[in-house]
């Protein structure tokens, strides 16, 4: 039998994530880091799988809670969303165009749902052995995000930061990001991936 803490703990994740994939639907428009969009983003049906161990570029910034990277467990997107990639350079679209060496700007938004609280990075990585490009604090409001999952501890939701594209290879890159939570050492991957192609 399911006990009523464990229901009512079940019932908000499916809540949080059927809001989430719906306000994904109404998603129009061109963010950009200084303007949150009317609607917060959403995946649509993510598949929860196992994800490849991180590896460390030469420019990661410091993790709360870790020395090294390889302490972090990173989980693949599930249907619970932690969160959304919103955009590269200001631009939604799925696929952009830099020059190696261009400074790479990402925004989104990320929470804790299980926890009710905001994660403490959020991690930027590229590659299937998930190398770290950049970290940035979620801290920038989101009244889009607050007005949607209606909960106070959501309002500076937001996060963005600029990575220096010299550390991606060369050629076609996908970007993820993950919520980190440093009691648990855990990343849960946000919805929406972003590809980048990198010329020389």
């Amino acid at each position: 039998m399911i006990q009523p803490k464990k229901t009512f703990r079940y019932t908000t994740k499916f809540v949080i994530s059927v809001i989430a994939m719906s306000l994904a639907a109404c998603s129009t428009g061109t963010e950009s880091a200084n303007s949150p969009v009317d609607s917060p983003s959403s995946p649509a049906s993510p598949v929860a799988t196992s994800s490849p161990q991180a590896t460390a570029s030469s420019n990661t910034v410091a993790i709360p809670g870790v020395n090294n990277v390889n302490e972090i467990s990173f989980k693949a997107a599930s249907r619970n969303s932690s969160g959304f990639f919103d955009a590269i350079n200001g631009s939604s679209t799925q696929r952009v165009e830099i020059q190696k060496g261009t400074p790479v700007t990402v925004i989104g938004w990320a929470i804790i749902p299980e926890e009710g609280k905001l994660p403490d990075r959020v991690i930027i990585t590229y590659g299937d052995n998930n190398s770290v490009v950049a970290v940035a604090p979620v801290n920038l409001e989101r009244p889009d995000v607050l007005k949607a999952l209606k909960s106070p501890a959501y309002k500076n939701s937001g996060w963005s930061t600029t990575l220096d594209s010299s550390a991606l290879p060369a050629g076609e890159v996908v970007l993820k990001a993950w919520a980190y939570n440093s009691t648990t050492k855990e990343a849960n991957q946000l919805g929406n991936t972003r590809q980048i192609v990198v010329r020389d």
